[in-house]
């Protein structure tokens, strides 16, 4: 995904040390009991010069979804539930900023440059925010709606939209399929329950145990 250069290393004693990021794994148990390890960055000790703190990384407020998910209930439209996955490495970042690689690969003094929002980067929520909104909102049709940032509407479709997770809502399912499709022309998107299926439908909604 060019997530940093991989043409060239650059020397840590010739970078300004503010511009260096620190990394390491995080090692967990999903929610749905498999495991994953993720290589970060260390946005906890990150210098404030290389970020825009007025940024912000907008998720669905819990309002807007119940909301959402009442009127899909009332009016028995198709409720589909995507993923998108390494969605923060979509997302390019502006400022110059240097890595260390993984611990213990004997490459202590070699950086590598950043080239997209890798996880843990304090601008990495806002960057990817920025990138999807621009996706949805010109290549899918959709407009954000006023008052609830990360719910998107169109004629047929509305998007509740939670970091990398996505909540559709359609009295039409082939247009939540319509979706889908211009989505995975840009990412790789998970369907985790398209919502076709008469029998009962298993979601997982913002870490919540829903039965729909």
């Amino acid at each position: 995904m060019n997530t940093w250069e991989t043409d060239k290393y650059y020397d840590r004693n010739s970078i300004d040390p503010k511009n260096i990021i620190s990394s390491m794994f995080i090692f967990n148990k999903k929610r749905d009991g498999t495991y994953k390890a993720r290589f970060v960055a260390r946005g906890d000790i990150q210098h404030p010069d290389t970020y825009d703190p007025g940024m912000q990384s907008n998720t669905v407020h819990h309002y807007a979804l119940m909301t959402s998910l009442s009127l899909a209930l009332d009016n028995d439209y198709y409720v589909t539930q995507l993923d998108i996955s390494s969605a923060y490495l979509y997302a390019d970042i502006k400022e110059e900023l240097y890595i260390r690689p993984p611990p213990r690969l004997g490459m202590n003094n070699k950086l590598l440059r950043l080239k997209k929002s890798l996880y843990g980067l304090k601008q990495s929520g806002a960057n990817w925010y920025e990138t999807i909104k621009s996706y949805l909102i010109k290549q899918c049709g959709m407009d954000e709606v006023r008052g609830w940032s990360c719910v998107f509407k169109n004629s047929q479709v509305t998007i509740c939209l939670f970091v990398d997770d996505m909540i559709l809502f359609s009295k039409d399912l082939k247009a939540n399929k319509k979706i889908i499709a211009n989505l995975r022309r840009q990412y790789d998107t998970k369907i985790i329950n398209l919502g076709e299926s008469d029998n009962e439908i298993q979601y997982d909604i913002l870490g919540l145990e829903n039965k729909i």
